[in-house]
């Protein structure tokens, strides 16, 4: 078997990729023992956790929010110019879900922080 740029993910996708490469069609309990004997695992993929921001930082990015956006509107708001509504919002972290893949060595993902979320307003 050629060298793969993505692991396949299940049995069947090995069986394509051996199909392909040979022209041969592999059972699938074939297939999965022919893996194994190639020193392949199923195996979950890990997460590298992502990098956090000092919380120095992060005390500047909202103090710079609350200077330049927040509080400009506010005052728009209190001479009638603007109207500022404050919501609860669902939040959608975004994160990776974490699959099995057909590797010899574990598969490790960049993770976000855990920070990043997308705010969705609805009614």
């Amino acid at each position: 078997m050629r060298c793969l740029k993505k692991a396949p993910h299940t049995v069947n996708q090995a069986i394509e990729i051996i199909f392909e490469q040979t022209g041969i069609r592999v059972k699938r309990s074939a297939c999965q023992a022919f893996l194994k004997k190639l020193g392949l695992k199923f195996r979950r993929c890990g997460l590298i956790p992502g990098k956090v921001l000092d919380e120095a930082t992060q005390r500047q990015a909202q103090q710079t929010f609350h200077d330049t956006q927040l509080q400009p509107r506010l005052e728009e708001a209190k001479q009638g110019r603007r109207t500022v509504l404050f919501v609860d919002a669902a939040h959608f972290v975004m994160g990776a879900f974490l699959g099995m893949v057909w590797c010899f060595a574990r598969v490790l993902l960049p993770s976000a922080s855990g920070r990043q979320r997308h705010n969705v307003l609805g009614a």
